[in-house]
């Protein structure tokens, strides 16, 4: 049976724990003395200063932000990650520019080895639109995948067959070149994608390599979303990257059955584990396995526990769970899945992670719930806009929207409770008010563990911050916006997440 646990008490845990100093967590909240952490365990997190702020290719005339942040083991000692780019100029909401690979290998004085660009914008014709194949620009969303690192082994200490390989995927979504369709709202103004019967995109789907120095895009083609693999469609990506399996991998994703009847939105899409395998050269989708019911959730991500079993968790997407935190289990490789715990309420209506420290603890990564107890500088920038479906005007959400605090809770030991929280970053506290008179964002929580230069193995987190308003009304880039790349540091002993 799932555990539930409502927003008081959490609040009240959050409570002991959300200091900005250095805490070790060592009990269960709501276990018994039995659910102690013996040896193991998340101790604190980094909090450091932006690590990457631009890519070295901006375009004249523009100002260009890393953001979501998903790292990757690339190599013995060098770690990678997918590093999305941003407009913050930019002509409408969630216009995007593209995706970079950053190699590097220490996070003490982190410093790039190199940037490699692996997607960017390109305009194409719309075959959708009112005007026959209008010229439109394909924004070019994260890119989320898998890679089997080079020089990897099996686990019995043979050459592992696929090393240095791997593959990516991103959305691209056509947006018109001019301002014709601009969508003005309560909280967000800006052009808009084509949408309705003009709408038109694809997952692009890239294979690549690495041979101890450079890393390349070796080919890539469109995936369109009516493709079958196994009675399934493939719609949207995780927002972490994947995991071994044997001689495989696995990615959460977003399907639709293709013989379902398509609905508005992504009512008709179902939140599960994609599984690759490499043929001929190339990385492909053969199976998919879903997790979630239709049209509950989005945003999936996925590791594998210590006893070989799979967790899995989503973001909800409906009124009755968009706030919940929930976590699947599959003993069985994927072929069922229970729910094993949920916890009613404590995050706000944004992204969120299960992710593994080192020593193999699993967290949840997400945003508090929180009620805004500060001014907003700007009407336009208060997020309250967020009207409830079909509730009646005027019913408006105060609450649960901010992205201030970003937040982790490690999994207790049997995986069907949550631990006592600890504050990763509190930008308020940390940065101040944000100077364009909104609020802050820190989010999209994603980590791997790696092995660095040091030989170790440590549990790399990337997510962006940036001021809200950036990217809802193109104000001024503020000073902290860009990709931050930190460790959870845990107490027991490190689990390597490859053999070299």
């Amino acid at each position: 049976m799932s555990q539930k646990w409502n927003r008081r008490e959490f609040q009240v845990a959050l409570g002991v724990c959300a200091s900005l100093a250095p805490v070790k967590l060592s009990k269960s909240f709501g276990a018994s003395p039995q659910g102690e952490l013996q040896g193991s365990g998340i101790v604190r997190a980094t909090r450091g200063s932006v690590k990457l702020i631009a890519p070295p290719d901006v375009a004249r005339g523009e100002v260009w932000r890393y953001g979501l942040t998903y790292p990757f083991q690339v190599a013995p000692r060098t770690a990678a990650v997918f590093c999305n780019i941003r407009r913050v100029n930019n002509p409408g909401v969630d216009f995007e520019v593209g995706t970079d690979v950053v190699l590097f290998n220490d996070l003490s004085n982190f410093k790039p080895l190199s940037i490699a660009p692996v997607s960017r914008n390109h305009e194409e014709p719309n075959p959708n639109s009112n005007i026959p194949n209008e010229k439109s620009i394909m924004v070019k969303y994260p890119v989320a995948g898998s890679f089997v690192p080079w020089q990897a082994k099996r686990t019995d200490g043979t050459a592992h067959p696929h090393a240095g390989t791997g593959f990516g995927i991103t959305s691209a979504i056509a947006w018109p070149l001019d301002d014709r369709d601009v969508n003005f709202s309560s909280d967000r103004v800006g052009r808009r994608q084509f949408i309705g019967k003009q709408s038109y995109g694809y997952l692009e789907l890239q294979q690549y390599s690495f041979d101890g120095k450079t890393f390349r895009v070796t080919s890539q083609r469109k995936l369109f979303r009516t493709e079958n693999i196994g009675g399934w469609n493939l719609m949207e990506r995780p927002i972490r990257n994947g995991i071994p399996d044997g001689d495989d991998l696995l990615l959460a994703f977003s399907a639709k059955e293709n013989q379902r009847e398509e609905r508005e939105g992504n009512s008709s899409w179902r939140c599960g584990v994609s599984h690759w395998r490499r043929e001929n050269g190339n990385w492909k989708c053969v199976a998919f396995s879903p997790v979630t019911e239709y049209g509950e959730a989005f945003e999936p991500s996925l590791i594998r526990d210590l006893d070989g079993s799979l967790l899995f968790t989503a973001r909800g997407l409906t009124e009755q769970n968009r706030c919940n935190i929930r976590v699947w289990k599959s003993t069985d490789r994927g072929a069922s899945w229970k729910l094993t715990l949920e916890a009613l309420g404590p995050i706000s209506m944004s992204p969120i992670s299960i992710n593994q420290a080192a020593d193999g603890t699993p967290f949840i990564g997400a945003n508090l719930y929180e009620v805004p107890l500060f001014p907003i500088g700007d009407e336009r920038y208060n997020h309250s806009g967020y009207n409830t479906k079909n509730q009646g005007a005027g019913r408006q959400r105060l609450g649960g929207w901010l992205r201030e605090k970003l937040v982790l809770w490690p999994l207790s030991k049997d995986r069907t409770r949550l631990e006592s929280p600890i504050v990763m970053r509190d930008c308020r506290q940390e940065f101040g008010p944000p100077p364009g008179g909104s609020s802050w964002h820190a989010d999209h929580p994603s980590s791997m563990v790696l092995q660095l230069a040091d030989g170790n193995w440590h549990n790399v987190v990337g997510y962006r911050v940036l001021e809200r308003a950036e990217a809802t009304h193109a104000i001024k880039a503020s000073a902290h916006s860009g990709a931050f790349i930190e460790e959870v540091i845990s107490a027991g002993s490190a689990m390597p997440a490859w053999n070299f």
